[in-house]
């Protein structure tokens, strides 16, 4: 499974493979990026930019603050440039293949029936987890794999029911794309069903922003 691909080979092969035969991913034609035929959620998204601007700082999700307690290292402080990543044939040949690869390789489960607890996030090491787990496992191999921080940010949303979810949103120079475990296709995010309420910061890794701003953010972070 791909949640216990952790070892620095296995590494190497994964991204060495996510990489082999990037032309087959063809051209990017018809505008910034082909993501296929995606139901809009209104007329005024269509009219949306295809980049979502961060406003003012927020408090991060509790779950990734138990996170940080677990994961120190990953929590680091780093001051970032706010870089988006090109868009080229090989990097959305990679960012496809990592996300199938990842909702492939973890089995859906709510953390209540995992852990007895609300919400825990963490890297699905026993290939079992929910939202929030995916994203932080594709968020750890695209960097991995040679993306800026500063462009693969965690991403908090809400849901047509309004249920918190959580997605892993790449910043490239063609629109900012959505990385989602309940669909395979990537998105540009006006082209998705969400409401976007926060993300981490693009430019100190440690903090968060609001994309709704300041507007009410979902207590759990759980599909």
């Amino acid at each position: 499974m791909l949640v216990r691909m952790v070892g620095a080979a296995a590494l190497s092969a994964f991204i060495a493979c996510a990489l082999v035969g990037a032309g087959a991913a063809g051209d990017i034609n018809g505008g910034p990026l082909e993501t296929g035929s995606a139901s809009l959620p209104s007329n005024a998204m269509r009219m949306a930019p295809v980049h979502i601007s961060g406003g003012g700082l927020v408090r991060a999700p509790l779950g990734w603050r138990d996170f940080c307690l677990r994961y120190p290292r990953e929590c680091q402080r780093e001051t970032l440039t706010g870089k988006t990543i090109v868009l080229d044939a090989a990097t959305l040949d990679l960012l496809k293949r990592v996300n199938v690869g990842v909702n492939s390789a973890i089995k859906p489960i709510t953390d209540r029936l995992q852990w007895g607890a609300a919400e825990r996030w963490d890297f699905a090491e026993t290939g079992r987890g929910d939202c929030e787990d995916y994203v932080l496992l594709k968020q750890r191999w695209l960097v991995s794999a040679g993306l800026h921080r500063d462009a693969v940010l965690v991403t908090v949303v809400t849901d047509l029911a309004g249920d918190g979810h959580a997605v892993l949103m790449v910043r490239t120079d063609s629109g900012d794309l959505i990385l989602d475990n309940m669909v395979d296709e990537m998105k540009l995010w006006r082209e998705t069903p969400y409401s976007f309420v926060k993300r981490q910061s693009s430019f100190v890794s440690t903090e968060w922003v609001s994309l709704n701003g300041g507007g009410s953010s979902p207590a759990i972070v759980s599909r």
